[in-house]
C-alpha cells in the first residue's frame, strides 16, 4: 500500500463509523459520589474532603519562618504582646519572631526547654536538667529570676499562670508532681505527689478565678481536677490510652482533652472512609436550664486515695540495666578509676536519670522516624514508664489509635476524635476544636456540634507540636509549630483559601458510552463559585495518549439563589468515551469586607452515562440428575430421579435483566438446527429442573438462550445461547437373561445368565438366596462391571438343602435397577424354558 493510502484509508474508516448506528442501552447507569469514600480516591488541592462527604475551601497554611538547620523540634510556644516565643531544640533556646523576622532570645547552657510560660510582661522557661528550674527572663532575655525546684525533679513539662497574683502551677517528672511557684522570688509548694511518672499537661479554666485546674498524666493516662481549696484533686476520667499530652478548657466549661501513646501511631488511616450516606447531627441550642451552669462541684467527684511515697527504685534498676547509652553523654559518669565498678550496681548519677527521663519527651513526640518508641536496652519496659512502678489499677484499654475526649460541665465524657495520630495540641476558636498530631503531620478540625471532622492541613513535618491560637482575636490566624522539621507556620482558622480544586478519579464506564446530565448538590453562599469541568477519553492514563481537552459544563455562583437542598442539573459537553472524569474548582471573595468569607459546599456529585447495548454473556451450562438418596437399612433402594437440574451463569454488561429459553435435541439430529424442541420460555431464574420422562431414553443436547428482552424495546433486545455437552437420558432398567442352569448333584448348582442395558454400563451385580434379605455381590465373568453387556455365573454349593429360588438385582450406572427371580426345579437338571 503507497503511504499516501493509509490515511485516505484512515479517513474512510472514520467516515464510515461515523454513521453506523449504535444501539444503545435504554437502562441508564449512574456514578453516585456522595460520602467521603467516594471522593476519596480523587485529587484535593486547595479543598478538604471531611467524614461527612462535603467538599469545603481549606484553610490557608502560610509559612513564617524558616528554623535554624540545627534546629529539629519546637517543644512550645507561648504568645507575649505582639511577640511569639519559641522553645526549641535539640540545643536548649529560646526563639523570638516579631512578626517579621525570627532571631535567638536566649539560650540555655544547659538542660532542655519544654515548657515556655508567662508572668506579665516577662517570659517563663522551664528547663529540664539536673537541676531542673523554673527561669524569669527579661526583656533582652537576661535571667531576672530562676528558682530551682526540689530535688529529684528533672523534668519541666507544663507552665499555667494563675491570674492576678496568684503565682504560677508547674507540671513536673519523672515523679508526677505539681508544684505552685508564689511571691516575687517564687516560693516552692508542692501541690500534688501523683501515682504517675509524669504530669504532661496543663489547662485553666477561662473564668476569673482561674480554677478548676486540669491536670493530664502519662502511666496511666488519668486527668485530674484540682480545685481553688485546698481540697486535693480530682480523678475526672481515666483514659483508654497511658498519656494524656493536651487539655483546653472552652469558655463554656467544656474540657478537651488528647492522647498521646506514640504505640498506637501508625500511617495511614484508623478506619477507611465513611461510606454511604448516614445523615449527620442537627445543631440543637443547649437546654436553658444548663446555660452558664457551673462544672459539679468538688465534693461530687469520687476521691483520690492519697499517694504512695515515690521511689526510684525501677530507675535506678533502669539505669543500671543501660549504664552505656548514659555514660555516652554523660562525661562525668565515668566508671574509670572506679575501685566499685565491679562490685555491682551502681547508684545511677544524675546525668544517667536525666538521659533516661528525656525519654519521656520522646516518647510523646515519638521517635523521629519510625514512629515508634523503644524501651532502654534492658529496662523492662518502655520509656516513660519506667520511672516508677505502674499503679495495679493502671488502665491499658483496647482501642486502636489515640483520642480527644470532650468532659462536659455535668461530669460526662464523650469521644469527639479518634484517629491513628498521636495528639499533642489542642486549641478552641469558636467553639471549632483543632487538632494538633503527628505522626504525619496532620492538623484536625472537629465540629463537636456538627459531628464533622476536617483534616485542614497536612504539613511536610512529621510532626505539628503547638496551635497557638490569639485569645483576643478569633479571626486571627492560628500558629502552628513543628518537629523533623523544625518550622513556624500560620493557619487561617476562620477564613478559606480563594479557591482549590477537586479532580474526581477516573470513571470507568467499561464500554464507549454516551454522558447524560450530572447533578450537583451544593451550598453557595453570596460571592462563593463552583465551576464543573469534565473530560474524556479511551485510555486509562491521560498521560499516555491524549483525552478531550477540559470543558467547561457550567459555572455556579451563590447569587443564584439555589437551594442546597436541590441537585443543579448540568449538562456535559464531553464526547462519547470509555473513560470520565469531572473537576470542581471551587472559589469564594476573599477581598470581600468579612474576614471570614463563607466557603462553597458540595455534598453530592451524581453523573449518568449510558453505554452501547451488549447481548448477555452465558458463562456456563450444565445438567446433571441429583445424586440418588441412600437406602435405609433393610430398605429397598429407592428408584432415581427423573428431574435433570439445569443450571448456568449468565450475566449482562448493561446490568439489564436477563429472560431465559431453554430447548433440547437429541443427538441423532445434531446437525439440524430447527429439530430443537423448547422446554420452558421466558424463565426468569438461572437453574431449572427438566422432567425427563417426558422424553425418550437417549443422548440430548441442551441449547439455552438469554435475553436482555425485559430491559430492553423489542426491536434492541440481544440475545447470547450456550449449547451443553450431551447429555444421558435414561429411566430404563438393565434386562435380565437366563442363559442356563445347570444342576451338578446334590450340593452344586451353577447359573449363566447375561445382563444388558441400552444405554448405561452395568455398575453392579448381586443376588439373594430363598428370598433372603441380604444379597451376596458378584462379579460379571470378565472380573469388571464396565459396559452394556456382561455375562454372570452363579455357583452354589454345600447347601444341606438345595435352593428353590434365587433372587438377581442388576443396578446401571444411572441408577435404574432391575430384579429377577429365578426359581429352580429339583427334579430335573434344568429349569423348562432355560438355554
Amino acid at each position: 500500500m503507497p503511504p499516501h493510502a493509509k490515511p485516505l484509508l484512515a479517513a474512510a474508516v472514520l467516515a464510515c463509523s461515523l454513521v453506523v448506528p449504535v444501539t444503545h442501552a435504554v437502562k441508564p447507569q449512574q456514578w453516585q459520589h456522595t460520602a467521603e469514600a467516594d471522593f476519596e480516591p480523587g485529587v484535593a488541592e486547595g479543598v478538604v474532603i471531611t467524614n461527612l462527604g462535603d467538599i469545603k475551601l481549606a484553610r490557608q497554611v502560610e509559612s513564617l519562618a524558616d528554623l535554624p538547620e540545627a534546629t529539629s523540634v519546637v517543644h512550645d510556644a507561648v504568645r507575649l504582646g505582639q511577640t511569639v516565643y519559641l522553645a526549641v531544640g535539640p540545643e536548649p533556646r529560646v526563639m523570638a519572631w516579631d512578626g517579621q523576622a525570627l532571631s535567638e532570645f536566649a539560650a540555655m547552657d544547659e538542660g532542655q526547654v519544654f515548657a515556655l510560660g508567662t508572668s506579665g510582661d516577662r517570659l517563663l522557661v522551664g528547663v529540664s536538667g539536673d537541676t531542673a528550674r523554673v527561669v524569669t527572663l527579661d526583656a533582652q532575655g537576661g535571667v531576672a529570676v530562676s528558682v530551682d525546684l526540689p530535688e529529684g525533679v528533672r523534668y519541666v513539662w507544663d507552665i499555667a499562670t494563675l491570674p492576678g497574683a496568684g503565682g504560677m502551677v508547674v507540671a513536673t517528672g519523672p515523679e508526677g508532681q505539681v508544684f505552685h511557684l508564689t511571691g516575687d522570688g517564687p516560693a516552692v509548694e508542692a501541690m500534688y505527689d501523683a501515682e504517675q511518672a509524669n504530669v504532661l499537661s496543663l489547662a485553666l479554666s477561662p473564668t476569673a478565678d482561674g480554677f478548676p485546674l486540669y491536670a493530664g498524666t502519662d502511666t496511666d493516662g488519668l486527668v485530674y481536677r484540682f480545685s481553688a481549696t485546698d481540697e486535693p484533686p480530682y480523678v475526672v476520667y481515666d483514659a483508654a490510652e497511658p498519656e494524656v499530652a493536651a487539655i483546653v478548657v472552652g469558655e463554656d466549661g467544656h474540657v478537651y482533652f488528647g492522647t498521646a501513646d506514640a504505640e498506637q501511631a501508625r500511617p495511614g488511616r484508623l478506619e477507611e472512609a465513611a461510606e454511604g450516606e448516614a445523615g449527620r447531627p442537627a445543631t440543637q441550642p443547649a437546654p436553658a436550664d444548663n446555660a452558664g451552669q457551673a462544672p459539679p462541684a468538688p465534693d461530687d467527684l469520687p476521691r483520690v486515695p492519697p499517694s504512695p511515697a515515690p521511689t526510684d527504685q525501677a530507675v535506678d534498676a533502669a539505669a543500671s540495666a543501660a549504664p552505656d547509652e548514659a555514660n555516652a553523654e554523660d562525661p562525668d559518669n565515668s566508671a574509670e578509676g572506679d575501685d566499685t565498678a565491679e562490685a555491682g550496681p551502681a547508684e545511677p548519677t544524675p546525668g544517667q536519670r536525666d538521659r533516661l527521663r528525656e525519654l519521656v519527651r520522646q516518647r510523646l513526640l515519638a521517635a523521629r522516624r519510625s514512629g515508634t518508641l523503644q524501651a532502654p536496652a534492658g529496662s523492662g519496659s518502655t520509656a516513660g514508664r519506667s520511672a516508677r512502678p505502674a499503679p495495679a489499677a493502671a488502665s491499658t484499654g483496647d482501642k486502636s489509635g489515640n483520642a480527644v475526649y470532650r468532659l462536659d460541665p455535668n461530669g460526662f465524657v464523650a469521644e469527639v476524635f479518634r484517629e491513628s495520630v498521636i495528639v499533642l495540641d489542642l486549641a478552641l476558636v469558636d467553639d471549632q476544636l483543632f487538632v494538633a498530631t503527628g505522626t504525619e503531620g496532620q492538623v484536625y478540625r472537629v465540629d463537636p456540634a456538627a459531628g464533622e471532622t476536617t483534616t485542614l492541613a497536612d504539613l511536610d513535618a512529621e510532626y505539628v507540636t503547638r496551635l497557638l491560637a490569639d485569645p483576643g482575636n478569633n479571626d486571627a490566624p492560628l500558629l502552628l509549630t513543628t518537629a523533623s522539621p523544625a518550622s513556624l507556620d500560620a493557619l487561617d482558622a476562620n477564613g478559606t483559601a480563594s479557591t482549590g480544586t477537586f479532580t474526581s478519579a477516573i470513571l470507568d464506564a467499561s464500554q464507549v458510552s454516551l454522558w447524560g446530565k450530572m447533578h450537583v448538590t451544593a451550598d453557595l453562599p453570596p460571592r462563593a463559585g463552583v465551576k464543573v469541568e469534565t473530560r474524556s477519553g479511551n485510555v486509562i492514563d491521560p498521560e499516555t495518549a491524549p483525552w478531550s481537552a477540559w470543558q467547561t459544563a457550567a459555572e455556579l455562583d451563590g447569587g443564584q439563589d439555589l437551594n442546597p437542598l436541590h441537585p443543579i442539573e448540568i449538562g456535559v459537553v464531553s464526547p462519547p468515551a470509555r473513560y470520565f472524569q469531572y473537576r470542581l474548582t471551587l472559589d469564594t471573595d476573599t477581598d470581600s469586607d468579612r474576614p471570614d468569607p463563607p466557603s462553597p459546599v458540595v455534598t453530592r456529585v451524581s453523573q449518568t452515562y449510558i453505554t452501547p447495548n451488549q447481548p448477555p454473556r452465558l458463562a456456563s451450562l450444565t445438567a446433571a440428575y441429583p445424586d440418588t438418596p441412600t437406602p435405609q437399612p433393610g430398605q429397598p433402594a429407592p428408584p432415581p430421579p427423573t428431574g435433570m437440574n439445569v443450571a448456568w451463569e449468565a450475566t449482562d454488561p448493561n446490568a439489564d435483566r436477563l429472560a431465559y429459553t431453554l430447548d433440547y435435541r437429541p443427538a441423532l439430529v445434531h446437525n439440524d438446527p430447527d429439530a430443537f424442541v423448547t422446554v420452558v420460555e421466558d424463565h426468569p431464574q438461572a437453574t431449572y429442573e427438566w422432567q425427563t420422562r417426558q422424553v425418550p431414553d437417549g443422548y440430548y443436547q441442551l441449547r439455552l438462550t438469554a435475553s436482555d428482552a425485559p430491559d430492553n424495546p423489542p426491536d434492541m433486545a440481544l440475545t447470547a445461547t450456550r449449547l451443553s455437552d450431551p447429555v444421558l437420558v435414561d429411566n430404563t432398567p438393565p434386562t435380565i437373561e437366563v442363559n442356563s442352569i445347570a444342576d451338578g448333584g446334590k450340593d452344586f448348582t451353577q447359573i449363566k445368565a447375561t445382563i444388558t442395558d441400552a444405554l448405561s454400563p452395568i455398575a453392579s451385580v448381586a443376588y439373594a438366596v430363598d428370598s433372603a434379605d441380604e444379597y451376596q455381590a458378584l462379579l460379571p465373568d470378565d472380573l469388571i462391571a464396565d459396559s452394556t453387556s456382561e455375562t454372570i455365573t452363579i455357583n452354589l454349593r454345600g447347601s444341606a438343602e438345595r435352593p428353590k429360588v434365587i433372587t438377581l438385582r442388576v443396578t446401571d450406572a444411572r441408577g435404574n435397577i432391575t430384579y429377577h427371580a429365578i426359581p429352580l426345579d429339583r427334579r430335573r437338571n434344568a429349569t423348562p424354558g432355560a438355554r
